[in-house]
């Protein structure tokens, strides 16, 4: 009987352990697929949005298209005036032009959406650059001219680099001149061929103003990666729009790296981690592995020294 109960206590000392492990090794393993699990949820409430876009869009009359048309334009000459344009990640509030911003070019809940064929983005376009808008998708940099098209007009947009729980502009950086994006807004299909990558400083906003005769869009992300102390523009010129375009491998390569006479700010208000998430998983997922091994091999090790002790 003695042997019988020993047998079933050595047994029990042994479950115990294992299930510890095996508690830590699926918090590791959840933590470490949360990013692509998020990510392909987010991807496909995206692909809802653009389509939600599409079929709003061929309700509208066409004489209703070409009055939002017309109310984007105003909008856009009246920028050209001059307006106050800001840095969307900065803790700096934009001023925006007139308290209607927000009904123009409105469909849905989007004003279009931006596809760029080679990293594989297709993604709605929402007005303004709040941190809800920008978990979700693209912003449009209110002060900044309607994605409408049109001479003398600059549209910026700008995601993020990249979160857990979404890839948004990740491979932004992937752009180079000749490669072509296209802005898919009402019944119309506006397509920009890359004339300039280039990363700035957040003050440095002179790229991104209206050029007098050019129609241009401008993407801006976050740089370096995870980080937020510079900004990436991608800088598009309006060419003609083919449908069933086949995008041509540019000869150019490469960034072009500015300085600015501007200080960059390293405070803990300026410089703030995009993906910080991303980081804690990075570092989490192996560390609990590595920390239910240890302990696992530890509880082993004095139960080897307790048994040990029992047989002598």
């Amino acid at each position: 009987m003695e042997g019988n109960s020993g047998w079933k206590e050595k047994k029990r000392s042994k479950v115990g352990p294992r299930i510890f492990l095996a508690i830590i090794f699926l918090i590791g393993l959840a933590i470490f697929l949360y990013p692509i699990i998020s990510n392909a949820i987010n991807a496909r409430s995206q692909s809802y949005v653009v389509e939600k876009y599409k079929e709003d869009t061929d309700k509208i009359s066409s004489e209703d298209l070409e009055k939002i048309k017309a109310d984007a334009r105003k909008y856009n000459e009246i920028l050209k005036e001059g307006a106050v344009v800001t840095d969307p990640f900065s803790d700096g509030t934009p001023q925006i032009i007139g308290s209607g911003y927000t009904d123009l070019l409105d469909v849905g809940e989007t004003m279009g959406y931006l596809e760029i064929p080679k990293i594989n983005v297709n993604l709605p376009i929402y007005h303004g650059t709040s941190d809800q808008v920008l978990q979700k998708g693209v912003g449009h940099i209110e002060n900044t001219s309607l994605p409408i098209g049109g001479t003398s007009t600059h549209a910026v947009l700008t995601g993020h680099r990249g979160l857990p729980s979404s890839v948004l502009f990740r491979y932004l950086n992937e752009l180079v001149v000749g490669d072509v994006f296209y802005i898919h807004v009402l019944d119309e299909i506006h397509a920009y061929k890359v004339r300039e990558t280039i990363i700035v400083i957040p003050t440095d906003i002179d790229r991104i103003k209206i050029v007098n005769g050019e129609d241009l869009v401008t993407l801006i992300t976050c740089d370096p990666y995870m980080l937020n102390y510079n900004r990436l523009l991608v800088q598009g010129e309006r060419i003609p729009y083919v449908a069933e375009e086949k995008v041509e491998t540019p000869v150019e390569t490469g960034v072009q790296v500015i300085e600015s006479i501007s200080p960059v700010e390293t405070g803990s208000n300026n410089v703030k981690e995009e993906t910080g998430s991303l980081q804690k998983v990075m570092i989490i997922t192996p560390a609990l592995i590595i920390i239910g091994a240890l302990t696992y091999a530890i509880l082993r090790k004095r139960r080897k020294g307790r048994l040990t002790g029992d047989e002598k």
